[in-house]
């Protein structure tokens, strides 16, 4: 409950720690927490955030949640979200080696290459979602299915200026 609304970062860093130090019930709480941040209206970023992170940090012992942990990454990837929980939910999908979260990166890539390549920086600044689209090949490599280097290959291929450096 500290965590939430927690303006120090340092102290933010130190909660995690605690949590994390917990292991399974650690995991799950951030699970839980991180449906219920999804739903609200009034989203705290940071600890949107936090909540991701701790997901990644602590290993699965089971594919028993490993959909919902799919669902909520995917909602904490949309676009609308901002633009620092997209980049955690980017790296948390990275880590679920399944097809499902391929399509679901290879999705938000295509999103964000093409409101670049519109150079419509409305809703990100234009150097953070090339941050993000660096991000996500990274987590598409992490995975290494050959779709996922499929989609890697096709984007480092793209010598556009306005998507920054992919190759």
């Amino acid at each position: 409950n500290q965590l939430r609304g927690e303006p120090r970062a340092e102290r933010r860093r130190t909660l995690l720690g605690l949590i994390e130090a917990h292991v399974l019930a650690g995991r799950e709480y951030a699970l839980d927490q991180l449906d219920v941040e999804l739903a609200r209206g009034d989203v705290d970023t940071y600890y949107l955030r936090n909540l991701i992170y701790l997901l990644h940090r602590i290993p699965r012992e089971s594919d028993d949640t490993l959909e919902r942990e799919l669902q909520a990454l995917t909602h904490a990837s949309a676009r609308g979200q901002n633009i620092y929980v997209i980049k955690e939910a980017a790296a948390g999908l990275g880590q679920i080696k399944t097809e499902t979260s391929v399509k679901v990166l290879t999705m938000r890539l295509a999103e964000f290459e093409a409101t670049l390549l519109k150079n419509d920086t409305s809703a990100y600044p234009a150097a953070e979602m090339q941050k993000l689209l660096d991000r996500i090949i990274a987590s598409l490599a992490r995975i290494g299915t050959p779709g996922a280097l499929l989609t890697i290959a096709r984007h480092g291929m793209k010598a556009n200026p306005a998507l920054g450096d992919t190759r």
